[in-house]
């Protein structure tokens, strides 16, 4: 038998590649990273941390105690972007926050329900606090004007 290849015998001494790193918990999560956040673009970047449904890597992700709180972080992050982009009066910000994907991401985090447990009243008031914030978000100048020309014909 001829002797094995370089590469290949390179390849068989080699250890084995680590296992990627698990998302981080606590500081550098998606949570603290949105409560952190000190305005829209900060918030709009830490939603790229978040875990959605489908995107689970680690087991722990699955549990619902961890989707609770991606929800919560979620929640909250739309609660601000809602109070920032509203005082600060500018239409075209909110378009803007609105059109990134990446507050598509945050949007599905606040309303995704538990793969784990059935969602509890706690969770479906986490969900109606993401949908008033959704609300004051929406672009209410065009929903009026097209009710406006709805009514006049």
């Amino acid at each position: 038998p001829s002797p094995p290849s370089a590469p290949a015998a390179a390849a068989a001494a080699a250890p084995p590649l680590p296992a990627p790193p698990p998302p981080p918990k606590g500081p550098g999560s998606a949570a603290a990273a949105l409560q952190d956040a000190n305005d829209v673009e900060e918030v709009l970047a830490a939603a790229q941390l978040l875990v959605l449904p489908g995107e689970e890597t680690v087991f722990w992700q699955n549990q619902h105690i961890h989707q609770r709180k991606r929800q919560v972080a979620a929640s909250k992050a739309l609660i601000r972007l809602a109070r920032w982009l509203a005082a600060e009066g500018a239409e075209g910000a909110r378009a803007r926050c609105v059109a990134d994907p990446r507050f598509a991401r945050i949007v599905v985090a606040a309303a995704a329900p538990s793969v784990a447990e059935p969602d509890t009243d706690a969770d479906a008031d986490v969900a109606i606090e993401s949908l008033r914030s959704l609300g004051s978000l929406g672009p209410l100048g065009a929903v009026v004007s097209a009710g406006a020309g709805a009514g006049a014909g």
